[in-house]
């Protein structure tokens, strides 16, 4: 960048000098019109054009360089660096990471370009990147709610959304020094570096400025320059950066640990993978101090700074013993006692940290070479150039060849300041406004300047943090708010002048408290002449600024709003009755039935319906549609083989009284006696442990150091609320019941005591001591994944008994006495009772994880031979989302004295979800799987989870995806263990878009950044719904869910809904164009022979594979005959249909419906059912069956391929015969 060709000696110092035009289409089109245009091709702007993009918008990006990267293509001065640590340094955008490896923890310049290169090759971001465009001017119409911005080479651009994406650094800054235009040698601005190479091989160099450029160009020239002078004003008090080099091997074995890396990193203070620790100063003794300064030093990187002691930069006397170990460490590595003084005072020129640190690698010992000198201009400055060189007041002159002018910028606000931005008022510009003072709202909007927003910029947490992680955590929040302004018909916003003066006064107290406003600093607003000296950065943390922003959406709390005339892009103009669904949770406003297009439209309710009343949907609802209900009800059990939906728990009596304190008053001296029964049984939390519940840090539960050192290769720094309050009391042995959602980190909250058990009382003789019972293969093998990692530096051993896998192994892994055994209930079982080398007795604790999944998947009897069998000294801890009746008596049966834990009890959506509905309307049901396969195919394209109730709907989908065109993979019961991890493992790396699952997946799996969620048909309950859409939209991220819904949903949409305005979720409708639904219908129908053929075939393989198994059984008999005769013979807990028919028959309890007796009369009702199922059965009551006519169907079409399939049965039979 800067000056291409060397031979214009003029010193640029203005990003306009930059602009010209390269084309005169796509995004460098005159008069363009976009949704959104983004002014800034780094970070930033990359990732707000890509989240944007996806959200449907058009968006193009205006970028003042040549290329994409910001900064990092400005910045390639001699040794420029980026001065934060990968992998926090970079975007969480899984297709950028994954393929993607640094060559070292702290890349260069020419690194990150690659890196951006790289983005876009999988984002493909430049195609619509208008470069060498500098923006001038920009003002906004109200009449149309556009702004018009204006570029350097005269085009113009209209947006509805203008996002500025600028940066920190935008506008250089260039004192004022007379005579500078005469200097005939080399000078350059660092930032406007030329790309070309500088030679200083026995050249007279001079480097003004020791910020973190003149210390990167220092440690570059240093041993090649002829002669080196170093204007400094003020030392930096800089930090060992501890550079290496990083393998591919050592990142792609981490690379599956990312998605909880970046969000640890929004957790911690400064958006690194670490924050300040737990103590003050003054609590440690100096000797612990200086051992933690050590470390922290040792460790390098910004863990001095922003991993120090929490209270040295509000404590001055703290600070100064910070700075003192600092100026010990540093005067060091200087050799002459005067560059001591100059460089590392031993008075500090400053409080330590409220400047940034620089990091350096060898920047000090620069200084000890002959040919390097520091001169000291605090007090003696540069008044002016001449035509060889620098004049000093005390009348000093340097002669130079070369000048590099590492003076800054105009911080925080120049970038914005320059681009010419008009208030709304049409009086006055932003820099005018803000050379006074600067004023946002949220650090990401401005008053008087409506639909604009600004990431990295003044008044967030910018030079406080990590840059990617502050614009990724801006970037959500500014498309979230923009998506809800297209959702609600919103024209444009603008924040409240009362508004922006309570978030200002918020920035100058979180400073005010601190040692911020002692020092004139980049933080305080910089060093240029007539700025205001105040606080520009948002100095709380991450982690409170995302939950403060977090508070404005989606009710734009602090903005005025302006209300669009017309519909929004997101509903036909047609389909009104959208408008008021769209905007329930925002506004709360009642909701009116309408009418709509045929083939989408919202379903919309009276306010009285969604509260109280029962629906009317197509006229009175007397007995005969009750009983209809009721018939299709008792169908979905008789289907209970192909069903993988989950129950619908019933509430537990101490979680309704505590969410409804009105019915607690009302309780009558039963329920009283009952709660004082209950109060006796549980044990109270000790008050030590709930103090150690408000631990921050692993560190306050005292763990070995195997297990805190494991904790920090996973970069666990903080445990959650169920972990904090479990761990303490799970460590003194007491049995615990505790209550939290799933992703809470409950698999950790009893892994840790566990381990940390284990490793204080060791066995000499090896023996099983623990046992953790999960609901499903896939969580046994999740938890079996995060308690390896756990114990990675311990001698603990694990075994997992789940089905699916072989049942040999397994005997062999239990023969060498594992430490703990994880398992589904079944097979632990299976094990206890048919594996010799398998023993109980020396079980000491046992943990029921999803204890309340495992009882609607019929374990109970299982589990209560279980809790009979294995030692009553044991230890129980039992973890369930819900807490039922059911599981209340497995509590009561199975545990001693439990003390009670509940966290997150209350089911609810997150606030960054949209609910999308899509509307079946009567007489277009069957056009369901139609409007499944547009949605995946036009709308939701990327990472989806599409949940079904039945697997066989889930397998024909998959296959009819395949035949689309669509990378689908399919999650359900009726998949052996191995296909299943195939399947999620396909899913999280990006080799199949779309997973089409049944409820095994709705709870406990751990899939990062799913995007979107779709229901084929609305579950059965609230509680599973909230289950299935909160696959996506964690961890503070957006996201969207859409249900495909019908007239008989009514009552989950009712259900829902009523929820969204309680809580302020977001709901949206979804309409889809009738005539495209229709063409994907006959595209179906066409395709439909091909799946029949899929599905035939398939079958015919199954079971020529049984037949062929069979087959080798028998073979194997023959041959092994003795040795498998000699074997005692395996017993099994419960046949195959006495599981079946204890899971229907745990389904129907916790759904309120009680089994039905044996032998008992039938009443009128269930007559009349009976004889109404056996009518159809039989053909007489509206004509053939479904199974009847498919087989008419295809008897033609298959009657070849059955000849051919007993030929091949005939041949197998015939072999094993002769077996």
């Amino acid at each position: 960048m800067g000056d291409p060709g060397m031979t214009n000696p003029k010193l640029k110092t203005q990003l306009w000098e930059y602009g010209r035009r390269r084309r005169t289409d796509g995004p460098y089109a005159d008069n363009l019109e976009v949704d959104a245009l983004v002014v800034g091709g780094g970070f930033g702007g990359v990732f707000c054009f890509w989240s944007l993009r996806k959200e449907g918008l058009k968006t193009v990006i205006f970028e003042a360089g040549t290329d994409l990267g910001g900064t990092w293509r400005w910045n390639c001065y001699p040794g420029a660096m980026v001065d934060s640590e990968v992998p926090e340094y970079q975007l969480s955008i899984p297709e950028t990471w994954k393929t993607y490896n640094w060559p070292s923890n702290y890349p260069t310049y020419k690194e990150l370009r690659d890196y951006f290169d790289h983005c876009d090759k999988v984002l493909d971001i430049k195609s619509q990147t208008a470069f060498e465009s500098v923006v001038v001017e920009a003002k906004f119409n109200t009449d149309e709610g556009r702004w018009y911005v204006k570029t350097a080479d005269g085009r113009t651009a209209k947006a509805k959304y203008l996002v500025i994406a600028a940066g920190f650094a935008a506008k250089r800054y260039v004192p004022d020094w007379p005579g500078i235009e005469k200097f005939k040698g080399i000078v350059h601005h660092s930032s406007f570096w030329p790309d070309e190479e500088i030679s200083v091989q026995g050249k007279k160099c001079a480097i003004i400025g020791t910020g973190a450029s003149g210390v990167q160009i220092t440690q570059a020239w240093g041993p090649t320059a002829g002669e080196l002078k170093v204007f400094q004003r003020t030392p930096n008090l800089t930090v060992p950066m501890r550079l290496r080099a990083l393998t591919a091997e050592e990142q792609w074995a981490s690379k599956k640990w990312y998605p909880e890396l970046f969000d640890l990193r929004e957790r911690c203070f400064g958006g690194f993978l670490y924050g300040f620790s737990e103590k003050g100063l003054f609590e440690d003794t100096p000797e612990e101090r200086e051992r933690f300064f050590e470390k922290l030093w040792s460790d390098g990187g910004f863990r001095y700074w922003l991993g120090n002691y929490k209270d040295y930069l509000f404590n001055a006397k703290a600070n100064r013993i910070v700075y003192d170990f600092w100026a010990k460490k540093q005067r060091a590595r200087l050799t002459d006692p005067k560059l001591q003084d100059i460089l590392t005072p031993l008075e500090p020129p400053h409080p330590w940290g409220v400047k940034r640190p620089c990091l350096e690698y060898r920047y000090l010992e620069q200084f000890n070479r002959p040919n390097v000198d520091v001169v000291n201009i605090k007090n003696n400055p540069i008044v002016a150039f001449d035509e060889t060189g620098i004049l000093l007041q005390d009348g000093t002159h340097y002669d130079f060849d070369l000048i590099c002018i590492a003076t800054g910028f105009d911080i925080t606000t120049g970038g914005m300041t320059a681009m010419g931005l008009h208030n709304v008022n049409g009086e006055t510009t932003l820099d005018q406004e803000w050379k006074k003072s600067a004023v946002t709202y949220l650090g990401t909007t401005v008053p008087g300047y409506p639909n604009m927003f600004h990431l990295y910029g003044p008044q967030g947490p910018t030079l406080l943090s990590n840059g990617p992680t502050s614009v990724e955590i801006q970037g959500r929040w500014i498309t979230d708010a923009i998506v809800q302004i297209e959702r609600q018909g919103i024209k444009y916003i603008n924040p409240t002048d009362a508004a922006s003066r309570e978030w200002k006064n918020k920035i100058n107290h979180l400073s005010d408290i601190s040692l911020f406003p002692t020092t004139k600093s980049t933080y305080m607003g910089g060093s240029m002449p007539g700025k205001a000296f105040e606080q520009v950065n948002y100095a709380g943390g991450m982690y409170n600024y995302h939950q403060d922003i977090r508070k404005a959406l989606p009710n734009f709390d602090g903005f005025h709003i302006f209300e669009a005339g017309a519909a929004n892009g997101f509903a036909d103009e047609e389909d009104q009755e959208f408008d008021g669904w769209a905007t329930a949770a925002a506004s709360l406003g009642s909701m009116k039935k309408g009418s709509g297009s045929e083939a989408g439209g919202s379903i919309t309710f009276d306010d009285d319906e969604l509260v109280d009343g029962e629906m009317d949907i197509n006229g009175d609802e007397g007995e005969e549609e009750q009983e209809e209900e009721e018939e299709e009800e008792e169908e979905r059990d008789d289907s209970d083989s192909d069903d993988d939906s989950v129950a619908s728990p019933t509430a537990h009596p101490d979680d309704m009284a505590a969410s409804e304190q009105s019915d607690a008053e009302s309780q009558d001296s039963g329920d009283e006696e009952e709660a004082a029964k209950r109060e006796a049984f549980f044990a109270a939390e000790d008050p030590g442990e709930k103090a150690t519940s408000k631990a921050r840090s692993f560190q306050q539960f005292a763990l070995s150091r195997p297990i805190l050192r494991a904790l920090g290769s996973l970069s666990f720094v903080s445990p959650t609320p169920i972990q904090a309050r479990t761990i303490p009391v799970a460590l003194q042995g007491l049995d615990v019941v505790g209550s939290a959602v799933t992703g809470s980190g409950k698999t950790a909250a009893f892994l840790l005591p566990i381990l940390e058990r284990l490793l204080y009382r060791p066995r000499k003789v090896p023996t099983t001591r623990v046992a953790i019972l999960m609901p499903t293969r896939e969580l046994a093998v999740q938890c079996h994944n995060v308690a390896i990692a756990l114990a990675q530096f311990t001698d603990i051993t694990f075994a997992i008994l789940v089905g699916g896998f072989s049942l040999r192994e397994q005997e062999a892994v239990l023969k060498k006495r594992p430490d703990v055994v994880i398992a589904t209930p079944g097979r632990f079982i299976d094990h206890m009772r048919n594996s010799a080398s398998f023993t109980i007795e020396n079980i000491e604790i046992l943990v029921l994880d999803e204890a309340d999944r495992m009882l609607e998947t019929g374990f109970e009897d299982e589990l209560d031979e279980i809790l009979k069998t294995i030692p009553k000294s044991r230890q129980t801890m039992l973890f369930s989302a819900t807490m039922t009746s059911s599981v209340d008596k497995l509590v009561r049966v199975g545990m001693n004295k439990p003390v009670r834990l509940s966290v997150d009890a209350k089911k609810a959506t997150t606030t960054g979800l949209v609910q999308e509905f899509v509307r079946l309307r009567p007489g277009r049901e069957e056009m369901r799987l139609a409007t499944l396969c547009l949605l995946c195919k036009d709308v939701f394209k990327d990472r989806v989870i599409v949940f079904f109730r039945q697997k066989k709907d889930a397998h024909r989908v998959r296959i009819l995806f395949g035949l689309l065109g669509l990378k689908a993979g399919e999650l359900h019961g009726s998949m052996t263990q191995g296909q299943r991890i195939q399947a999620v493992d396909a899913f999280r790396d990006g080799q199949t878009s779309h997973l089409l699952a049944t409820d095994l997946a709705s709870r406990g799996l751990d899939i990062k950044n799913v995007q979107s969620v779709i229901n084929y048909e609305a579950p059965q309950t609230h509680e599973i719904y909230v289950h299935r859409v909160g696959r996506t939209a964690r961890a503070g991220r957006s996201g969207r869910s859409c249900t495909i819904a019908a007239e008989p949903d009514r009552k989950i949409v009712k259900a829902v809904v009523k929820s969204a305005r309680q809580t302020g979720a977001k709901i949206a409708p979804r309409t889809l164009d009738a005539k495209a639904v229709d063409a994907m219908q006959e595209k179906i129908e066409e395709l439909l022979p091909e799946i029949e053929e899929i599905l035939e075939e398939e079958k015919e393989e199954k079971q020529l594979a049984q037949v062929e198994q069979e087959l080798t059984k028998s073979e194997n008999l023959v041959k092994h005959e003795a040795e498998i005769m000699s074997r005692p013979k395996r017993t099994w807990f419960e046949t195959e249909s006495d599981k079946k028919e204890a899971k229907r028959k745990a389904v129907m309890e916790l759904n309120g419906v009680k089994p039905k007796t044996p032998g008992k009369k039938l009443s009128n009702k269930d007559k009349k059912r009976l004889d109404a199922r056996r009518e159809r059965k039989e053909g007489q009551a509206g004509g053939l069956s479904k199974r009847a006519l498919k087989k008419n169907k295809n008897a033609d079409g298959a009657a070849v391929k059955r000849e051919k399939f007993k030929l091949r049965l005939w041949n197998c039979k015939s072999l094993k015969r002769k077996a």
